[in-house]
């Protein structure tokens, strides 16, 4: 079973988490944020058609509180 772990480092607001494979990333946001996390996967979206290299979306839900889930893949460092 793959593990998530917290990254300590962001600047988002949110709750930042690795899968520990490196290959996902995983942000979750209380209901505030919700709006963030939503413009943050039209921006990913809008750079995929741009052909310079990012992350691409993996998953996006809410949550049963209202807050929100996008998971990413991974940019390579």
């Amino acid at each position: 079973m793959t593990e998530w772990s917290p990254v300590a480092a962001g600047e988002s607001h949110a709750q930042v988490l690795r899968r520990d494979d490196g290959a996902l990333v995983a942000k979750r946001t209380p209901p505030s944020g919700v709006a963030d996390r939503w413009e943050e996967r039209l921006r990913i979206e809008w750079l995929a058609c741009t052909g310079i290299p990012g992350p691409t979306v993996v998953d996006r839900s809410t949550t049963p509180d209202g807050g929100a889930n996008l998971v990413m893949t991974a940019v390579p460092r």
